[in-house]
């Protein structure tokens, strides 16, 4: 009973450990495209347009973009495991 139990709680953890580092990893992409516009090179290439304007190009490109990077049999893959383990509660 005890081994199942630590069993199920490592199974929870894993899961809520999972989403918060994939969570951190879409803020740390959306941060650095953020601060590319502040680059000198890309204003002088830019120099039609205000940094507000820019900076939110840069922003909606990126995530347009994560989701053509995101392999959708790992995601299917994680989702059913994650069932799994919300089952077991």
């Amino acid at each position: 009973m005890v081994l199942q139990s630590y069993h199920t709680f490592c199974s929870i953890l894993y899961v809520v450990l999972q989403v918060a580092f994939e969570v951190m990893g879409v803020i740390a992409v959306i941060t650095n495209c953020s601060l590319v516009p502040l680059l000198s090179s890309v204003k002088q290439s830019t120099h039609g347009y205000s940094d507000i304007q820019v900076t939110l190009f840069f922003v909606a490109t990126e995530v347009c973009a994560v989701p053509i990077y995101t392999v959708p049999q790992k995601n299917v893959q994680y989702y059913a495991h994650s069932k799994q383990v919300l089952a077991c509660i």
